[in-house]
Protein backbone atom coordinates (compact mmCIF):
# COMPACT_ATOMS: atom_id res chain seq x y z
CA UNK A 1 0.00 0.00 0.00
CA UNK A 2 0.85 3.30 -0.71
CA UNK A 3 1.93 6.59 1.24
CA UNK A 4 -0.86 9.17 2.31
CA UNK A 5 -0.88 11.85 4.62
CA UNK A 6 -3.89 13.06 5.87
CA UNK A 7 -6.02 15.81 5.20
CA UNK A 8 -9.30 16.18 7.26
CA UNK A 9 -12.12 13.89 8.71
CA UNK A 10 -15.85 15.22 8.31
CA UNK A 11 -19.65 13.74 8.12
CA UNK A 12 -20.75 13.28 5.26
CA UNK A 13 -23.24 16.01 3.95
CA UNK A 14 -27.24 14.76 2.27
CA UNK A 15 -25.99 11.33 2.85
CA UNK A 16 -28.01 8.96 0.29
CA UNK A 17 -28.83 6.38 3.09
CA UNK A 18 -30.35 3.57 0.19
CA UNK A 19 -26.12 4.19 -1.10
CA UNK A 20 -24.66 3.18 2.39
CA UNK A 21 -25.62 -0.45 2.96
CA UNK A 22 -23.60 -2.20 5.51
CA UNK A 23 -20.48 0.38 5.47
CA UNK A 24 -17.47 -0.43 7.24
CA UNK A 25 -14.58 1.07 8.65
CA UNK A 26 -11.35 1.41 6.03
CA UNK A 27 -14.26 1.04 3.47
CA UNK A 28 -12.35 2.79 0.60
CA UNK A 29 -14.80 5.29 -1.29
CA UNK A 30 -14.60 7.82 -4.60
CA UNK A 31 -14.26 11.57 -4.32
CA UNK A 32 -15.44 13.44 -7.93
CA UNK A 33 -16.12 17.03 -9.37
CA UNK A 34 -19.92 17.64 -10.15
CA UNK A 35 -22.63 20.37 -10.77
CA UNK A 36 -24.76 21.18 -8.65
CA UNK A 37 -26.35 24.26 -6.80
CA UNK A 38 -24.61 27.00 -9.35
CA UNK A 39 -21.35 25.71 -8.51
CA UNK A 40 -18.71 22.49 -8.68
CA UNK A 41 -19.71 20.55 -5.71
CA UNK A 42 -17.37 17.50 -4.31
CA UNK A 43 -19.32 14.29 -4.70
CA UNK A 44 -18.52 11.35 -2.07
CA UNK A 45 -19.57 8.31 -4.22
CA UNK A 46 -19.21 4.46 -3.63
CA UNK A 47 -19.56 1.84 -5.74
CA UNK A 48 -20.54 4.42 -8.14
CA UNK A 49 -23.37 5.53 -6.73
CA UNK A 50 -23.53 9.14 -4.58
CA UNK A 51 -23.18 8.60 -1.11
CA UNK A 52 -23.48 12.30 -0.41
CA UNK A 53 -21.23 15.52 -0.26
CA UNK A 54 -18.18 16.51 0.90
CA UNK A 55 -19.12 19.61 3.42
CA UNK A 56 -19.05 22.90 1.61
CA UNK A 57 -15.84 24.49 3.92
CA UNK A 58 -13.40 21.69 2.89
CA UNK A 59 -14.88 21.18 -0.48
CA UNK A 60 -12.98 24.15 -2.07
CA UNK A 61 -9.73 23.21 -0.95
CA UNK A 62 -10.86 19.83 -1.96
CA UNK A 63 -12.07 21.10 -5.53
CA UNK A 64 -8.53 23.02 -5.86
CA UNK A 65 -6.52 20.10 -5.49
CA UNK A 66 -8.32 17.56 -7.73
CA UNK A 67 -8.19 20.51 -10.28
CA UNK A 68 -4.34 20.23 -10.19
CA UNK A 69 -4.13 16.45 -10.27
CA UNK A 70 -3.83 15.73 -6.58
CA UNK A 71 -4.46 12.40 -6.09
CA UNK A 72 -7.20 12.25 -2.87
CA UNK A 73 -7.90 8.72 -0.94
CA UNK A 74 -11.45 8.51 0.94
CA UNK A 75 -11.91 6.06 3.55
CA UNK A 76 -14.46 5.52 5.82
CA UNK A 77 -13.77 5.92 9.76
CA UNK A 78 -17.22 5.74 11.09
CA UNK A 79 -20.76 4.75 9.62
CA UNK A 80 -23.27 4.74 12.33
CA UNK A 81 -26.00 3.10 13.36
CA UNK A 82 -28.06 2.14 9.79
CA UNK A 83 -30.99 4.05 9.64
CA UNK A 84 -32.79 8.17 9.49
CA UNK A 85 -30.11 9.58 11.83
CA UNK A 86 -27.49 7.90 10.65
CA UNK A 87 -24.06 9.63 10.19
CA UNK A 88 -20.80 8.17 7.92
CA UNK A 89 -17.43 10.13 9.10
CA UNK A 90 -14.57 9.88 6.17
CA UNK A 91 -11.19 10.84 6.22
CA UNK A 92 -9.58 12.65 3.27
CA UNK A 93 -5.74 12.02 2.51
CA UNK A 94 -3.31 13.17 -0.74
CA UNK A 95 -1.94 9.87 -1.60
CA UNK A 96 1.62 9.60 -2.51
Amino acid sequence: MGREVALTAFAVHELNLEACGNLSAGEELEMALAEGQGQVQVVILRRGRRLGLAPAQEAGSFRDLMTKGARLGCRVVGGGQAGQDRTVRVRVSILM
